[in-house]
Order: C-alpha cells, then sequence, then structure tokens
C-alpha cells in the first residue's frame, strides 16, 4: 500500500469517526430549549454522548455555599455535616435533572455547586437551600405498584406523569392507588408505593450517618433518635414485621430494607 492511499484511510477513518462522535452534539443544540430539558430529565441517552460545555462556555450558575457551625448541635462533627450537607445537594441536583453538576468541599465548611446551562437560577438556589425532610414510611405490599406500572405502560406514560400539575391521581388511575398511599420515585430503583403520612420523621433524629459494622462488616446508615422517636420507632417496627419500611428524603426513597424485628 502506498503511502498516499494510506494517508486517504487515515483522513477517512479520522473523519468518520468524528462525526459518529460529534453529531449526537449536534443534534443536541438544535433542540428547543424545552427540548433539552426534557431529555435531561427523562435521563435520555442523548445527554450522555454530548459535548459538555463549562459554565464559561454555555453560562449557569456558580455557588459556594458555608456551613453555619454555630447552628449545628454540640456532639455534632462539622465533617459529618457537610458530607451530609453534599449528599443532599447531589440528590436535590439529581431532580432537577442537570448534568455533568460539578459539587466538592472547599476547605473545612464550605461547598461548591457549579450547574452548567441552568436558566432559572432562582429556582435552583431555592431548591438546593430548602430544608431537608427526612420520613419513614410503609411501603404497600399487596402489589399495588405493579398494576400501576402496567397501566402506564399501556398507555404510554411514565409512572412520574401519573399526577397532574395539582399532584391529582389522574383518572386513569385513580382506583389502583389505595387509599392513603402515592407514588414516590426511588433513588436507586423503579418506584414505591408508599403511605401519605409518615409514621416517623427526622424531627425525632438526633444523628444519621454512614457507618462500617454487621455481621460483614459492611458499610450502613446508622440513626439515632431521641427518647420519644425510639418509643415510637420501636413500636412501628414492631408492628409491621416483615413489611418494608422507606427511607425517604425530599420525597425520594434513599432505600426501603424489610423490617426482620422490633428496632
Amino acid at each position: 500500500m502506498d503511502s498516499k492511499k494510506f494517508k486517504w484511510i487515515i483522513f477517512w477513518a479520522v473523519l468518520l469517526g468524528s462525526v459518529y462522535f460529534l453529531w449526537p452534539t449536534f443534534l443536541w443544540y438544535r433542540m428547543s430549549t424545552d427540548e433539552k430539558l426534557n431529555s435531561q430529565k427523562m435521563k435520555d441517552k442523548i445527554v450522555s454522548k454530548i459535548l459538555n460545555l463549562g459554565l464559561d462556555l454555555q453560562g449557569g450558575i456558580h455557588l459556594v455555599l458555608e456551613i453555619d457551625a454555630d447552628k449545628l448541635e454540640k456532639d455534632m462533627n462539622l465533617q459529618d455535616a457537610l458530607n451530609r450537607a453534599i449528599e443532599i445537594i447531589r440528590n436535590r441536583i439529581d431532580q432537577f435533572g442537570v448534568s455533568e453538576p460539578f459539587i466538592a468541599k472547599q476547605g473545612e465548611k464550605w461547598i461548591v455547586v457549579q450547574l452548567p446551562g441552568i436558566k432559572d437560577p432562582q429556582a435552583a438556589i431555592d431548591l438546593i437551600g430548602k430544608t431537608a425532610l427526612m420520613e419513614f414510611r410503609l411501603v404497600e405490599n399487596t402489589g399495588a405498584i405493579e398494576k400501576v406500572a402496567a397501566k402506564a405502560r399501556e398507555l404510554g406514560v411514565q409512572l412520574k406523569d401519573i399526577y397532574d400539575e395539582n399532584h391529582l391521581v389522574k383518572k386513569e388511575f385513580a382506583e389502583l392507588i389505595p387509599k392513603g398511599y402515592e407514588v414516590l420515585p426511588g433513588k436507586e430503583e423503579g418506584y414505591f408505593l408508599v403511605t401519605t403520612t409518615a409514621q416517623v420523621t427526622g424531627a425525632y433524629l438526633t444523628d444519621a450517618k454512614m457507618k462500617i459494622g454487621g455481621e460483614y462488616n459492611m458499610p450502613y446508615v446508622g440513626i439515632d433518635f431521641n427518647k420519644d422517636g425510639a418509643k415510637l420507632f420501636a413500636a412501628v417496627t414492631e408492628a409491621n414485621i416483615e413489611k418494608r419500611l422507606a427511607i425517604v428524603l425530599d420525597g425520594v426513597v434513599q432505600s426501603a430494607p424489610v423490617i426482620r424485628s422490633r428496632i
């Protein structure tokens, strides 16, 4: 093969490869703003294939948040509070549908947040800054969620769309959802049908953080309640052994372990 022919092969290989990898980006920037937001919220595959521009090229918001150490309880570690805040912020940004967010510690008590492409800075700031709400809710265990999911597939909609703009269940699903329950998204898996009223709330918590231990020395979330919370949690777990108890943070189910015994 002569060198000229070889150069043409290299040229066309590079050109075709460039077109292949840049095509999703080309399609992305031809979309309207609403189409882009919808793709991000729906986690469309195209979002992971585009070239992501930083704040300097596509705009967005840059926030520096500070932990108010004076408002922490006396026995609370500042770094634990910082790590917890970062996890909460990350969960909220995931709900906002931002692609390629940057969230990191800065110094001993600051958190840097960069959100490229955000067109409504105040909405993002309000979302990040609101008070976290942790709840413990029982999961419906008769299989109703499977019926709801089947109906959603039949109608060609997603489970998040079974509620209207006023968060009322659409009539097509009203008879499938038991009274006193609602559908919430899961952080790692699908959707859950949980009680609309929390059995226990985070108001009773005195501490919650990652720990290592148990039979297999695995990480788990350790929670401590105050005296009233401990009694209430014990009563709930005792009355619902072998049922799942969802840990809900800001309306998203973080996990839903099975209650094996009174806790």
